[in-house]
């Protein structure tokens, strides 16, 4: 058990193949030694959201610190027991810091035209290849209406 905790950071897949095992196999281990979802993931968005923190100058210097010790606290307590789940406090943390990073960001046709994507010839495309759907959509309510009378379905 000790020797998984410390890959417990790394993704499921590359620890499993590390070791030579299937990935199949490697999860059947796991549970066999009590670890029934690889913690990854809860660590990975913890340290995300631990590295965000540190970079907000918006939060005071009291709270930053606070939310950083129950954030290592919460970690220590995942690696120590997986099944361990993240506080609740970190849902709020985790919200805000999604708004924030969505503040600057364009819509998604916005940054195609900033990249050079999504000009008005990308649009004629577009259009053309709903039409084709469009059309093949058409011909086929038409046969199943013929074959079998199911109405479209």
């Amino acid at each position: 058990m000790e020797s998984l905790r410390q890959h417990y950071h790394r993704p499921i897949k590359a620890v499993a193949k590390e070791l030579g095992l299937s990935l199949s196999c490697f999860k059947k281990e796991c549970r066999r030694l009590g670890v029934p979802r690889w913690p990854a993931r809860k660590l990975g968005c913890l340290a995300r959201m631990r590295d965000t923190l540190m970079r907000d100058g918006r939060a005071s210097q009291k709270s930053k610190q606070e939310l950083l010790e129950l954030m290592q606290r919460n970690m220590d307590e995942i690696v120590n027991d997986p099944n361990a789940p993240m506080y609740d406090t970190f849902t709020r943390v985790r919200h805000e810091q999604y708004k924030a990073r969505g503040d600057g960001r364009a819509g998604g046709r916005a940054r195609r035209h900033a990249a050079g994507r999504g000009g008005a010839d990308d649009d004629v495309e577009e259009e053309d290849s709903d039409e084709e759907v469009e059309d093949e959509e058409d011909g086929e309510v038409g046969e199943m209406d013929k074959g079998n009378g199911a109405g479209g379905r």
